[in-house]
């Protein structure tokens, strides 16, 4: 008569758990960088769709990461670049404690450790010289 009720408890139970599990694992990854790493991020101010983009880590230090952006932005949670996409060989660089405050406002939605070589956040795009120096300028 309650087996019904007894598997629905069942069931959100371990949507709970698994929740819960999955926020911790994220945190340890947002505060345990590693090279290679890629973080998603969301700028919710836009009045784009287009409001997702993507950052790699590069270079690791003590209290602070060396970060490559990529060149285009996404209507959603990119899980594979499209052609003519990828992170450029210019680097900026975050304090782990501004990264951590971007994962605690929610911009950064997800860090992905682990990707197929086919998925193209192995790419690199060059930057030319005139673009850099305009950047910069």
């Amino acid at each position: 008569m309650f087996m019904g009720a007894i598997l629905m408890l069942s069931f959100v139970s371990f949507l709970m758990i698994k929740s819960y599990l999955d926020n911790k694992e994220e945190y340890s990854y947002v505060t345990n960088p590693q090279v290679g790493d890629i973080y998603l991020l969301v700028c919710n101010e836009t009045h784009s769709e287009y409001k997702y983009y993507l950052w790699k880590a590069e270079k690791l230090f003590a209290n602070s990461l060396y970060f490559s952006a990529n060149a285009y932005s996404y209507n959603m949670i990119a899980t594979e670049l499209i052609d003519g996409d990828g992170f450029y060989n210019s680097y900026y660089v975050i304090d782990k404690k501004d990264l951590l405050d971007l994962y605690e406002k929610g911009e950064l939605v997800k860090v992905q450790m682990e990707y197929a070589s086919g998925s193209g956040f192995d790419r690199i795009l060059i930057e030319d010289e005139e673009s850099l120096q305009s950047t910069i300028n």
